[in-house]
């Protein structure tokens, strides 16, 4: 049971504590990437062989922006050119004035080795407004994901070999808890290889197609619009001098105070000095 243990334990430090580099079969082929690759090649080595050139992986996003009389076919157009070119939609949004499309955003994948034509192909749907490129090099993080990767696959198969040896449940219960963990993790690192292969494999597109602008007509008013403005005009107006004279009153009553009970002390000193001349 101890010697168990202690291999079990043996087998984590040193997946842990070492990276294992990627097996022959478990480096990244031309064909697999292809469609991805960028001109340059990038050397990974392995252990106990030379350097191999590895095509890079470049996950390409491109944003432009269009000018067309009809929106909402430019976005049907730039459809079918995804789809000759082997990619697809991801999403489309469209936001519509006066009951007519006036802008239409889409988001589309094709394939990195067919971009190029794809973009000479949709800038002639209409006038380019904006455009922009960006590419991340995801090389090295993917030849590292998949020597990870490899590396769990060999410390799986060991623990598999340590599960047949248990003479216990409880030995089996603890190889079979770490391998759950191991297997887990792997699991992890596998959907990181597959994400990173299909964003290298299809360029991302953010497309936008508005409609030009255009003039506003005037609209003959009539009879009884103009009556509507006219006695919107004058409530409008009524309104404002109502709120001036608050205002007004407002800012005076500070001074009207004073000036009233001087007025009130004055007269009645005043009627005051008249009842005493009458008594007189």
């Amino acid at each position: 049971m101890r010697s168990l243990v202690i291999a079990v334990s043996l087998l984590c430090a040193v997946s842990c504590a070492r990276k294992e580099p990627a097996p022959a079969a478990m480096a990244v082929s031309t064909a697999a990437v292809a469609p991805a690759a960028a001109s340059s090649s990038v050397s990974v080595a392995t252990a106990g062989e030379p350097t191999q050139p590895v095509d890079r992986m470049i996950i390409s996003e491109v944003t432009l922006s269009l000018r067309a009389d009809g929106p909402a076919r430019a976005a049907e157009r730039a459809s079918l050119l995804a789809s000759s070119a082997g990619g697809y939609v991801l999403s489309r949004d469209s936001t519509s004035a006066e009951g007519a499309v006036a802008r239409v955003g889409m988001v589309l994948r094709v394939p990195e080795a067919k971009l190029e034509t794809f973009l000479v192909d949709l800038r002639r749907i209409g006038e380019v407004l904006d455009e922009s490129r960006t590419g991340r090099d995801v090389t090295e993080e993917y030849s590292d994901t998949r020597a990870e990767l490899g590396a769990k696959k060999k410390l799986e198969e060991r623990l598999l070999g340590i599960l047949g040896a248990a003479h216990s449940v409880k030995e089996m219960l603890e190889v079979e808890q770490e391998l759950a963990r191991v297997r887990g993790e792997a699991d992890k690192l596998e959907g990181r290889t597959r994400y990173l292969e299909n964003r290298a494999a299809l360029a991302t597109i953010t497309l936008t197609i508005a409609s030009p602008a255009q003039p506003v007509v005037p609209v003959a008013e009539s009879v009884g619009s103009r009556l509507r403005n006219a006695i919107s005009e004058s409530c409008s107006l009524c309104f404002q001098v109502t709120t001036s004279l608050i205002v007004a009153i407002g800012a005076l009553l500070p001074l009207l105070v004073p000036a009233g009970l001087g007025a009130f002390f004055y007269l009645r000193q005043r009627r005051a000095a008249r009842k005493a001349m009458l008594s007189a």
